[in-house]
C-alpha cells in the first residue's frame, strides 16, 4: 500500500540525503563532532514538529530519546560506508521492521 511505499522506500532517500547527505555531510568538513549532534537534533526535530504546539508536546518530546541515536548510528554508517546508500538501507530495514510490528501488533489486537 501507498503508506508502506512512502515509509520503507521514499522516506529513507528523501531524509538520508538531507540529513546525512546533504546536513551531516557539509558540516562534517567543519567538525565531525558539531556535525553529528546537529543531524541528530535536526533529524529528531523533523520527526517531532507537527506536536510542538500541542498541548503533547512535552510527552512526545519523549520519542526523541528514539530518533536521537537512530540519527547517530545512521550518520555513523554514512561515514563508514562512505556512500549514502548504507545510511538508506539501514533506515530502510528500521522502517520495515516498524512497520512490520506495527501490522502486526494490530493484527493481534
Amino acid at each position: 500500500d501507498s503508506m508502506f511505499v512512502t515509509t520503507v522506500l521514499l522516506a529513507p532517500v528523501v531524509e538520508e540525503t538531507m540529513f546525512r547527505g546533504a546536513l551531516f555531510g557539509s558540516i562534517r568538513l567543519r567538525s565531525r563532532a558539531v556535525a553529528y549532534i546537529v543531524s541528530a537534533l535536526a533529524f529528531a526535530a523533523y520527526h517531532l514538529w507537527p506536536f510542538l504546539f500541542t498541548d503533547m508536546w512535552r510527552v512526545n518530546a519523549l520519542y526523541a530519546l528514539q530518533y536521537i541515536p537512530a540519527s547517530v548510528i545512521l550518520a555513523w554508517c554514512y561515514e563508514r560506508g562512505n556512500s549514502i546508500w548504507a545510511p538508506i538501507t539501514l533506515h530502510a530495514l528500521i522502517n520495515l521492521l516498524a512497520n512490520a510490528a506495527v501490522r502486526l501488533g494490530g493484527a493481534a489486537a
